[in-house]
């Protein structure tokens, strides 16, 4: 019945913080490797290569919105 109402039962995700900001330009521009970045931040593969991934999704949203 809940799940019918909308409500959500998974984890909240995190919000992108300005360290994951910092490392994930780094990687980008080739300065660090991924293995690095990863343990800069602290996180497992899956989970860096899912926050990249929902990074560059918000920042594509951010640019479209603006063009």
């Amino acid at each position: 019945m809940d799940k019918a109402a909308g409500k959500t039962f998974s984890r909240p995700k995190k919000a992108i913080t300005p360290a994951f900001n910092q490392v994930y330009h780094e990687w980008k521009a080739g300065q660090l490797t991924a293995i690095a970045a990863m343990k800069r931040l602290n996180m497992k593969q899956r989970t860096f290569y899912h926050r990249v991934s929902d990074f560059e999704n918000q920042n594509l949203h951010i640019e479209t919105a603006t063009s």
